[in-house]
This record gives C-alpha cells, sequence and structure tokens, in this order.
C-alpha cells in the first residue's frame, strides 16, 4: 500500500507535467508582417432624372465608372495555431492593416428634351461630379442642358481621389498541411475599418445655378472623416503558407471583403458596390 501511495506521489505529479506539456505544444504564438497590394474591382453605374416641367421635360440619363489604382500598404498580425490533427491547424489572429488607393471615374450623361438630343463623357480623376463613394448633388443641377455651365477647379486634381485607411481585423482561419512544412487555409472574419485614421483627397461639388452661367465649382481638400465608409465589414482569406525553419515561414494570402467600402447616401447612384480586396505576402514568427 505504501508502495502505491509512493508511486502515485511520483508519477501523478509527471503524468500531469506530461499532459501539460503535450497541451502547450499543441499551440503556438505567432507575430507576423505583411506589405500588400489592393485589387478593388472597377465598380460601374447608372441612374436616370426627369425635371417637373410636365409640358416640356427633360430626361438625364447617367453612366459612371470608378477605377481603384493598385496601391502598396503594410500589417502587422500576432496571434495563435492550435493543432486539432497532425494535418489539421486551427488559427486565430488580429491584424492591423494599412491599405491605400486612388479612385478615378468616368462621368457620362445624356439628355432628352423634346427633339433635342445632347451629351457629354468627362473624365474626372475624382475631381468634378461625385460617384458612389462620394456624394452625388441633386438631379436638378444637372437639368439644364442648354444653359452654360462654368467648372472650376480649387486643389491639385491629380491628388485627389487618393485614400489611405487603417482596418483593424479579428479573423479565424482553418489550415491543412499539404506536405513537408506547406499548409493551404481558408478564413473568415470581422473587420473594424478606419479605428485609427482615415486620409483622403477628397472632391466636394457645389453648384449655384443663379445667375447664369450655372457655377460648379470642386474643391480638392484633405479629409479624415470616417462617416463615409462602413464600421463593420465581413472579409474571407486565403492563405499558402511555408515553413522555412520550425520558427520561421512565409505566407501568401488574397483577401476579399463581403460588405461594402462606403456606407449608403440617400443621393448615390444605385449599382455596384466598390468592396475592399487585396493581396499580401508577409514573414511569419513562431513562438
Amino acid at each position: 500500500m505504501l508502495t502505491n501511495l509512493a508511486m502515485k506521489k511520483i508519477y501523478l505529479p509527471l503524468l500531469l507535467a506530461l499532459l501539460g506539456c503535450a497541451a502547450q505544444a499543441q499551440i503556438r504564438y505567432f507575430a507576423q508582417g505583411d506589405v500588400n497590394l489592393t485589387l478593388i474591382p472597377t465598380i460601374h453605374n447608372s441612374a436616370s432624372y426627369m425635371d417637373d416641367d410636365v409640358s416640356n421635360p427633360t430626361y438625364l440619363f447617367i453612366n459612371t465608372k470608378s477605377t481603384f489604382s493598385k496601391k502598396p500598404g503594410g500589417a502587422l498580425q500576432g496571434g495563435l495555431r492550435y493543432q486539432l490533427h497532425p494535418r489539421i491547424f486551427l488559427e486565430g489572429s488580429v491584424a492591423f492593416s494599412y491599405l491605400s488607393y486612388r479612385q478615378f471615374n468616368k462621368y457620362e450623361e445624356s439628355y432628352v428634351r423634346g427633339s433635342t438630343r445632347g451629351g457629354s463623357t468627362t473624365n474626372f480623376g475624382n475631381a468634378g461630379r461625385p460617384v458612389p463613394g462620394y456624394n452625388l448633388p441633386p438631379p436638378e443641377a444637372y437639368l439644364y442642358p442648354e444653359r452654360p455651365i462654368v467648372y472650376q477647379m480649387h486643389g491639385d486634381p491629380d491628388k485627389a481621389g487618393s485614400t489611405h485607411l487603417l482596418y483593424t481585423a479579428v479573423a479565424v482561419a482553418g489550415k491543412y498541411k499539404v506536405f513537408g512544412k506547406t499548409y493551404i487555409g481558408i478564413g473568415a472574419g470581422i473587420s473594424v475599418p478606419v479605428v485609427t485614421s482615415t486620409k483622403r483627397l477628397k472632391s466636394v461639388y457645389t453648384v449655384n445655378e443663379a445667375p447664369e452661367p450655372i457655377r460648379a465649382d470642386t474643391y480638392v481638400i484633405k479629409d479624415s472623416e470616417k462617416a463615409d465608409f462602413n464600421s463593420i465589414a465581413v472579409l474571407w482569406q486565403g492563405m499558402i503558407e511555408q515553413g522555412i525553419t520550425d520558427q520561421w515561414s512565409v505566407q501568401a494570402s488574397f483577401t476579399q471583403y463581403f460588405s461594402a467600402l462606403y456606407r449608403d447616401v440617400s443621393n448615390d447612384l444605385q449599382g455596384d458596390k466598390a468592396k475592399m480586396r487585396y493581396v499580401s505576402l508577409g514573414v511569419r514568427r513562431y513562438f
């Protein structure tokens, strides 16, 4: 009996220690630094308006195209990896991503008023008439095609539309060990954009209809307002990780947001919505 008691005193603590080591071995913490490149898809929108002159109404048709330049950024993230199976792993992470892009807009309008038809195409480079993401002014300002309009630019139009955002994302991913130190994975997360900063050169458009000619002023200003952007976004990620050593690895990933980049406002054109998309390449260190 004493022998059994002695064995329990010796082996039970040892067994608990071994179990603790095994549990600890299943979890590894990591830190990662990334470079990224935005790949926001082109969007198209259209709208039509009619004025209130019943006797001789004007019909205005608008089509817009917004493109987004590819710009580099960076990210820092940290998290943990838990081994569920020799080939299956679960990861949780928190990432801070700095993302940049510049928006360019093409604006086409045509009108019909009685037997008169006309139209124009303008490349605003995100200066001039705002399109999705930049509030469209009341359509009445454009329902006088036969009246002259004077456009006045204030600021540098070549810099308008440049935007810098800081996103904070919490994500969970599953990874499968294909062979050796190569892993493929897919994950999903919730992101809180622009929690720290928003910097962009924004175009603000105003119209003064009287006296003639109609004057349309565009101001290119620095803007740090967060209200134009959605405050919560849902995302998914695909990734490939290649281990170099037991502590170091390289990871390439693709991130797509399901949520629209900008908030909806009452006078935005309806149609496609811009959604954040980017690719990343990072170096990871396990602890």
